[in-house]
Order: structure tokens, then sequence, then C-alpha cells
């Protein structure tokens, strides 16, 4: 059975096709996309007057760039104090975590996205207050 858009294709005065062509969105290569989702992150970590640093992370290629903005994230994280340890089990994170009112016990569980990309989410699996 043929579909829609191959009977459209194959009509050789074909308007609705030819629309139907040139609408379709061009995709940026994976390399890009990355850059940009690494460029959107550290925008969040950065302070605002510190954007221009991540919109033109140093390096040749994208993978020094991404590099660059992985070690800007980086020490974005460890000027903050620290609030606690935790340790890696297989799949499981378990956290020990300073609040005001004492400390938490929290196991984190990494798990695929459910998106259909290579992401992973780590969700809190259990605590103990």
């Amino acid at each position: 059975m043929a579909t829609l858009g191959s009977l459209l294709e194959s009509s050789p005065d074909c308007g609705v096709c030819r629309k139907y062509q040139n609408t379709r969105p061009e995709v940026p290569p994976l390399a890009e996309r990355l850059l940009d989702k690494m460029i959107q992150r550290c925008k969040v970590m950065v302070p605002k007057e510190e954007h221009a640093r991540c919109e033109n992370p140093p390096g040749n290629t994208v993978r020094d760039a991404m590099n660059a903005l992985h070690e800007m994230m980086v020490s974005q994280v460890t000027a903050l104090s620290i609030d606690g340890t935790c340790s890696k089990h297989g799949w499981y994170l378990i956290c020990n975590q300073k609040t005001l009112s004492g400390t938490k016990n929290v196991i984190y569980r990494l798990s695929s996205a459910n998106d259909g990309s290579d992401s992973q989410i780590l969700s809190v699996w259990s605590e103990k207050w």
C-alpha cells in the first residue's frame, strides 16, 4: 500500500509535493546539537555576566569546545561548598547530604532517558530522613 508521501512524490506536477519537500527542517549534525546543548547548560550554571564565555568556548574542534565548557561547569560546581558525600554502587549512587535538620540519606538510580537520546537520568530511588 502506497503512502500519501509516495503518491504525492510520484505526481509530476504536484505543488503540494514541492511545498512538502521545502518545509522539511534541516537537522544540524549531532556534534553541533551536542555543543548547543552544552552551551545552554553552561549558561544555566554561570553568572549572567559570564555567558559570553559559554557562547565562545576555546578550541579548534567541537570536542575541544565541549571539553572547555565541561571544565567551566566543573569549576562552577566545585566552587560551591561541599555539604555531603556520595559513593557509586553499580547503577546506584548513595549520598549523605547535610540539611538544616540533620543528615539526609538518598539512593539515586541512573537510568536511560525515555526520549530516544543517549542521555541518562539520575532519579531519587529511595531516601531516609
